[in-house]
């Protein structure tokens, strides 16, 4: 089944029973895509085996402490706080198995610096860049025992890809317990290292210059694949973290100076790069 971007919340709420989750909050902005999803969804979501799920749709501002039910709130371009303050309230929730699902929505995520954001719990924080992932992520984060976050731009609302097919077989989508970076494709020249929408800026790049590059996705940011980063680089010696957007300045300049660090062969270079759209 192949579906867009922007139809995968939808769908994945509608077909995945959430038999274990108790609560979901979902953090957006107020652009026009995130706008429509509050009308779509404001009041109760039905799922077979769990109709407690709500949706409540606050004002700028509002706060996120006491809520028990699935919530939309305007980010206002402060994520790092956003997810901090999640963090925090679910350290002092008297039940651990509730659930946060964080949606932030948004074109520039405030130079995002993931290094600011409390690691003392375990989450995860994700930039899925095709409807599959998103799914995947999705349905698994529901039934997790830890906050997840998911990071979406609007650019990516009209790509269409397939998605699982949660009717026939739950299990199709990645259990979280092996989220992983995912190489896309496998070359022994260069490493090109992307996060979210930049994944296709990257092929581009490859074509563009003619290089026989191994392509590597990292899904999720918090916590990074460091292996399957680092096994790659030390195979061809030389990495490109690719860059188009300045909402992962931070995060792209921390990750470049930690592979630095952990790959010590002198013979290996690792830059990070930013390309205009």
């Amino acid at each position: 089944m192949l579906l867009k971007f922007q139809d995968c919340l939808s769908y994945t709420l509608e077909k995945f029973k959430a038999t274990k989750a108790k609560g979901l909050l979902v953090c957006i902005d107020d652009s026009k895509e995130s706008l429509g999803l509050v009308r779509k969804y404001k009041g109760k979501v039905t799922l077979k085996d769990n109709p407690s799920l709500e949706i409540i749709d606050f004002a700028n501002g509002a706060s996120i402490s006491g809520r028990s039910t699935l919530s939309i709130v305007h980010s206002n371009n402060k994520h790092d706080e956003i997810i901090s303050k999640i963090l925090n309230l679910s350290k002092t929730l008297d039940e651990p198995s509730f659930k946060h699902i964080c949606i932030l929505i948004d074109n520039e995520f405030a130079s995002l610096d993931v290094t600011k954001i409390d690691n003392t719990s375990k989450h995860y924080v994700f930039l899925p860049s095709n409807p599959y992932d998103f799914c995947s992520f999705l349905s698994n984060a529901i039934e997790s025992d830890f906050p997840s976050f998911f990071l979406i731009s609007p650019d990516l609302y009209e790509v269409q890809g397939p998605v699982p097919n949660f009717s026939l077989d739950k299990n199709e989508a990645d259990p979280l317990s092996e989220i992983s970076a995912k190489i896309r494709k496998e070359a022994n020249d260069i490493t090109l290292i992307s996060t979210g929408e930049d994944i296709f800026e990257s092929c581009d790049y490859a074509k563009e210059l003619l290089l026989d590059a191994e392509i590597i996705e990292t899904r999720v940011i918090s916590p990074i694949d460091y292996k399957t980063l680092k096994s790659s680089i030390e195979k061809t010696k030389y990495a490109k973290i690719i860059q188009t957007n300045n909402y992962l300045n931070d995060f792209n300049k921390s990750l470049c100076s930690k592979l630095k660090a952990m790959c010590k062969d002198s013979n290996i270079t690792i830059e990070k790069i930013s390309i205009k759209e």
